[in-house]
């Protein structure tokens, strides 16, 4: 069964809603990786944690978890909060109930996850928009 693209955008749309304030923090690369491992081990500890597990990271795009002979993530470089644990979501998901869908259970998980970091403090390792605008701004000063 495919999702229709539409309801799709609508799950995205009502996902930001619910969490924006994660999606407005950003973090770098070696830091989205090691939030990923710990998330992974406390919420998806059957995952194989170091055999087979990718972690890309790639462009300013979009970004999937993936399962297959190799199971992992791909992220746009200094992802954000949101982007993280949605994708996350969908191994802790597909380790659950053996599905990817965007639906209810996703965004229940998420929230979990969010919670999560919010509880253990990885918050403080993500940088704001308007802080990245700021350190732009005077690398070109």
């Amino acid at each position: 069964m495919t999702v229709k693209p539409h309801l799709r955008l609508k799950f995205y749309e009502k996902e930001r809603q619910l969490f924006g304030k994660a999606y407005s923090l950003y973090t770098s690369d070696h830091n989205a990786e090691i939030i990923v491992k710990k998330l992974l081990r406390h919420f998806a500890p059957k995952l194989p944690q170091k055999r087979w597990m990718e972690i890309r990271f790639y462009g300013n795009g979009g970004a999937r978890a993936f399962m297959g002979w190799t199971w992992g993530i791909r992220f746009p470089h200094n992802p954000d909060f949101g982007t993280i644990c949605h994708e996350v979501a969908h191994l802790v998901n597909y380790e659950k109930y053996g599905k990817f869908r965007h639906d209810k259970r996703l965004l229940r998980t998420i929230k979990q996850l969010l919670d999560y970091c919010e509880k253990k403090s990885f918050w403080h390792l993500g940088t704001t928009a308007i802080q990245i605008e700021e350190i732009l701004g005077d690398e070109t000063s």
